[in-house]
């Protein structure tokens, strides 16, 4: 396909994760990365899903809100019952350059929820978006969406 893989809220209400295997939804879900889990059936990382959810009440839920409605579908859609246990990982740190930072400070009303959105597309091309985000966030969208182990915001 195309148009890519990616997780977004379009409007208030309309939960979106395109071309995603399970255990890309997985990851999304427990902010972890794909690496972190094993187990489960071959088709785990083989087929792909295409999920359309509708959030209740009046407000937009937040991205903790947002990846608490998609552990509970995938409680109840694809019974996922899972363990933990402690695995070693090499991590990324997002660190502010020697020369400094060269980010934009955000323009957008303090109250107005933050826009993480990111696409994958064929071809290895990446696009990350971001507005209103803090580093924490955008080091957790790095991580879900792109990266192959943690990324911790230093």
């Amino acid at each position: 396909d195309r148009s890519g893989r990616f997780i977004t809220m379009q409007g208030a209400h309309q939960f979106i994760a395109k071309s995603y295997t399970l255990k890309l939804l997985v990851a999304a879900a427990y902010n972890l990365t794909p690496r972190a889990i094993s187990g489960g059936p071959d088709w785990i990382d083989l087929i792909r899903y295409d999920v359309r959810a509708v959030a209740p009440g009046e407000v937009r839920p937040n991205l903790d809100e947002q990846m608490a409605m998609l552990r509970t579908l995938l409680a109840e859609r694809f019974k996922l019952t899972f363990h933990t246990e402690p695995k070693e990982f090499s991590v990324y740190a997002l660190m502010v350059a020697k020369n400094g930072a060269r980010l934009k400070e955000s323009t957008a009303p303090p109250d107005e929820s933050p826009r993480l959105i990111n696409t994958v597309f064929p071809g290895d091309r990446i696009v990350l978006p971001a507005r209103n985000a803090t580093m924490p966030q955008f080091a957790s969208m790095l991580q879900r969406a792109v990266l192959d182990r943690p990324v911790l915001d230093k």
